[in-house]
């Protein structure tokens, strides 16, 4: 990257010639933190059973996204690089993405990897 600097930002060291940095170190450290940076959450095991902190009400104009109340039990399956999560909410049968900070992760076993099924209501 090369730009303009501000001449109050920098001073003269006695003793330094005219060097130039390698620009190989450079790009290495920036290829080697974007391979850090592409799998942030390898650590957690997914599927798994998520508990909502925090009460969430999504924007209207996300039909993907969540409502979530504190309390709730998620069965979540993805965990996206951005953040987010997708997962079903065990009482309401309603799947959707909701941020991951929204949630802690539980010590609750899955039975099945699938989520629950949806209880329908018939009116009779």
């Amino acid at each position: 990257m090369i730009g303009f600097v501000p001449s109050n930002y920098i001073k003269q060291v006695a003793g330094v010639e005219n060097e130039k940095a390698p620009r190989k170190s450079l790009s290495k450290k920036k290829s080697s933190l974007k391979q850090q940076n592409d799998r942030p959450f390898k650590h957690l095991i997914i599927p798994a059973i998520v508990k909502v902190v925090a009460n969430r009400r999504p924007s209207l104009y996300d039909s993907k996204a969540m409502t979530l109340k504190k309390g709730q039990l998620i069965h979540l399956t993805k965990l996206y690089s951005s953040g987010m999560c997708f997962g079903t909410n065990q009482e309401t049968g309603i799947s959707g993405i909701f941020p991951f900070t929204f949630v802690k992760w539980t010590n609750q076993p899955i039975i099945n990897n699938s989520p629950p099924e949806i209880k329908e209501t018939s009116t009779k």
